[in-house]
């Protein structure tokens, strides 16, 4: 589509300007009329010009980002006319990306190839369905404008927010790992591989120490032995109804997910197997838990697009799955919520099930909201009942806790921005007793 360019506009303007004094004189009024048709010409001629000129804006953008982290779409523009071009091109943003939509302008001389790229931080997971950018094309005197659209980009795939992956290998890396919050903990008993050398205690086996690097260090290092027994940790992630709640800026799903991938990472790392179910009213995604390299890959990429349902999660739907799928022994961390009272009590006859054959740990997210509403001022009318209704919440749920405490699964109760590590803390210390 080809519109008037400022250059007509601007000329058009002027033209007008001489239709005043033309009432006086019909000299003005022959001027302003041999003005229009050379300005008309000039936009017919750039307007075809345009139409001819072979310009060609192809997306190129990365088959998947991450929330949280800075994301780069880059469009190629090539000219090959024999003229230069200004090319502007104006990128609708979807609800899954921040800012606002963005404007690019440059330049592309003759036989000339540019990229123009936009930058937006992703705000939520799963596939980003983008619009085609609008392109505006013009001469350096833009006397016509014209208007496309560019092709349509492949979707890119949004993963969680994988930051604390990465500080989590830094940190590995440098033995450093309580800067994180991570406790490491000593497992009970020897094993035969090697994790890493320290310095010799008083109460370690003196056949452990390392003969080469004492005479190094010039003191007594010892070799540190991990214990040579693989377990099966199963990620369950309830995407019922409950987890669609909102958490801050994010749904509670949201924040399980994150502590769910930051807990399956440090499972691998520790030589054990990973896998991951989710389920609402069925068992939507089942993955077996696995050792191998492409195991925790599967498990992300399991929980990528997972979406909170309005419907209600149904725990004996999951307990069926994992006695007829996961006969191994396994560590099996339940992310759900505990404020509906007829699923807490659907949860611990599902606990009493599982806790015959596996260790269940029940994690769920404590809404800060609640807690303050509980605690708060009681001057008004309406706040005394809000903070006796909160209390009320507050008092069933620790009821509910300690049912399930007794069904003997172990129950662990965070904010958001702590359920990575407790979930961590959690697995090291069930690792450390070998209770698995």
């Amino acid at each position: 589509m080809n519109v008037p360019g400022k250059a007509t506009i601007w000329g058009l303007a002027a033209v007008t300007v001489l239709l005043v004094p033309a009432a006086l004189s019909p000299m003005f009024l022959y001027v302003a009329v041999g003005l229009d048709l050379v300005i008309a010409i000039l936009f017919i001629f750039d307007a075809v010009l345009l139409k001819k000129t072979a310009v060609r804006v192809t997306p190129e953008f990365p088959a998947r980002g991450e929330v949280g982290t800075a994301l780069k779409l880059i469009y190629r523009v090539e000219n090959n006319s024999r003229f230069a071009c200004v090319i502007t091109l104006e990128q609708p943003w979807p609800d899954g990306l921040s800012g606002t939509p963005a404007h690019i302008r440059v330049t592309v001389q003759p036989r000339e190839s540019v990229l123009a790229a936009f930058e937006t931080t992703p705000i939520s997971r799963g596939p980003l369905e983008l619009q085609p950018a609008i392109i505006s094309m013009r001469f350096a005197l833009p006397w016509a404008l014209r208007r496309i659209s560019a092709p349509p980009p492949t979707a890119v795939r949004i993963y969680p927010d994988l930051r604390g992956i990465r500080r989590f290998e830094i940190l590995r890396r440098h033995h450093t790992l309580e800067m994180m919050g991570v406790h490491r903990r000593r497992i009970l008993g020897s094993g035969r591989e090697f994790e890493q050398l320290r310095d010799y205690l008083p109460d370690d086996d003196f056949r452990d120490i390392n003969w080469r690097s004492s005479a190094h260090h010039q003191r007594l290092i010892t070799n540190v032995f991990q214990v040579e027994r693989r377990q099966d940790v199963l990620i369950c992630l309830d995407a019922g109804r409950m987890m669609a709640n909102p958490m801050g800026k994010r749904t509670m799903l949201d924040c399980a997910i994150d502590a769910a991938i930051m807990l399956g990472h440090v499972v691998i790392r520790q030589n054990d197997h990973v896998g991951a179910v989710v389920f609402r009213d069925t068992v939507n995604t089942f993955i077996k838990p696995s050792g191998t390299a492409s195991a925790m890959q599967r498990v992300i990429d399991g929980l990528t697009d997972c979406q909170a349902q309005p419907v209600y999660p149904s725990y004996a739907a999951l307990a069926a799955a994992i006695r007829v799928r996961q006969n191994k022994r396994s560590m099996i961390f339940l992310f759900t919520d505990l404020n509906d009272p007829q699923l807490a009590e659907n949860l611990w006859e599902a606990a009493v099930l599982l806790r015959h054959r596996h260790l269940l740990t029940v994690v769920s997210l404590r809404d800060p909201l609640l807690d303050r509403i509980a605690a708060g001022p009681t001057a008004t009318p309406d706040r005394l009942f809000q903070a006796l209704a909160a209390r009320k919440l507050a008092t069933e749920r620790d009821s509910r806790k300690r049912k399930l405490t007794m069904a003997g699964a172990t129950l662990i109760e965070s904010e958001a921005d702590t359920l990575s590590l407790r979930v961590i803390n959690a697995y090291q210390t069930i690792k450390s007793r070998q209770m698995a």
